[in-house]
């Protein structure tokens, strides 16, 4: 493995952050000291009642190892007046998602699959800006929801923005940085596109379904190996766990030799295995209770299989399982 792989591998808890979390050139932590007094413009009313309505807006990236897609749909719906100083303000929020994908092919170490994407919804405030804080119109961020991930490191800093808002776009300006939305249809987007999607209410709905994993690896010197793995997970009311999963082995060799025990380049074998558990708090214990090992001529020396034990936790679309030894395991929905 080359050195760029291992320092991208290794260093992808603190990289779900940096790529993510904060948008390049983010603003510092919004000012404390009080603003000054604020003087009527009707010209930044007239911005604000521009603002109305939905914006999108859109940036792609990339280095040599990853690519980076940001996506932000703005909804502007509220108008209201301060009772104390009749300042007009426009209520509104926004969703932010973005993709990072690996282009060399290599899996994040955060959720086991070569792309992740973290989603965050903030509630924003737009107002006439004060004196002293240039004139024009001010958004800020009031605070935000993320969705859960492994990759998600959960934190974000609120940024405060100018604005200068025309009848197609929307012009945003911070210490560093600036980005222009995009103007959309009326009834373009819903609550749906600037909300994060809802989770099963329960337990047992966020665990059960069918799970899908794939890892792949070298089998020896020259092979490569290849795991994919479907779940089915069943939680009763009573909290009982249930389930199957089907593991699919497929080894080959890449320069297209024989294998020697298969007498062909390639050879793949099936193996499937039972599940029984029970709920634990806010994980779920479960452990392989039966298998039924696939057969083939490679496998003569290990015709048997170990069967193992798991923990569960639900993070949002993953399951993640911590094995005996411990060895950790992501599963996606499927």
């Amino acid at each position: 493995m080359s050195a760029r792989r291992r320092s991208r591998r290794a260093g992808v808890a603190l990289a779900a952050c940096a790529l993510a979390a904060c948008r390049p050139g983010a603003p510092p932590p919004r000012a404390t000291a009080p603003p000054g007094p604020i003087v009527r413009s009707p010209l930044a009313d007239l911005a604000l009642v521009r603002l109305s309505g939905a914006w999108r807006w859109m940036h792609v990236a990339r280095d040599a190892a990853t690519l980076k897609v940001e996506r932000e749909r703005w909804q502007w719906d509220r108008e209201e007046v301060d009772r104390a100083t009749g300042q007009r303000q426009m209520q509104g929020r926004y969703r932010r998602d973005v993709l990072v994908v690996a282009l060399d092919g290599e899996s994040f170490l955060c959720n086991q699959l070569t792309s992740y994407v973290q989603t965050a919804v903030f509630t924003v405030r737009a107002r006439q800006a004060a004196r002293d804080e240039g004139g024009g119109v001010v958004i800020e961020e009031l605070g935000y929801e993320v969705a859960p991930s492994p990759c998600e490191p959960g934190f974000r800093h609120l940024a405060r923005y100018r604005a200068d808002v025309t009848a197609d776009q929307a012009t945003l300006t911070w210490d560093g940085g600036t980005q222009t939305l995009e103007r959309l249809p009326a009834g373009a987007l819903d609550a749906a596109d600037v909300a994060l999607t809802p989770a099963p209410a329960t337990l047992a709905g966020r665990m059960s379904g069918a799970w899908h994993w794939r890892v792949v690896g070298h089998g020896g010197e020259r092979e490569i190996r290849e795991e994919d793995e479907a779940w089915q997970l069943a939680v009763g009311e009573d909290g009982t766990v249930g389930g199957t999963y089907r593991r699919v082995v497929t080894v080959h060799r890449p320069d297209g030799a024989d294998i020697p025990c298969a007498g062909a380049p390639s050879y793949a074998y099936v193996d499937l295995y039972t599940l029984r558990g029970a709920l634990d708090g806010d994980r779920a214990v479960v452990d392989e209770v039966a298998v039924e090992p696939g057969q083939h001529p490679c496998l003569v020396t290990t015709p048997t299989r170990h069967l193992d034990a798991f923990t569960a936790t639900a993070n949002g679309p993953y399951l993640e399982l911590t094995w005996r030894g411990p060895r950790r395991q992501v599963l996606h929905r499927h």
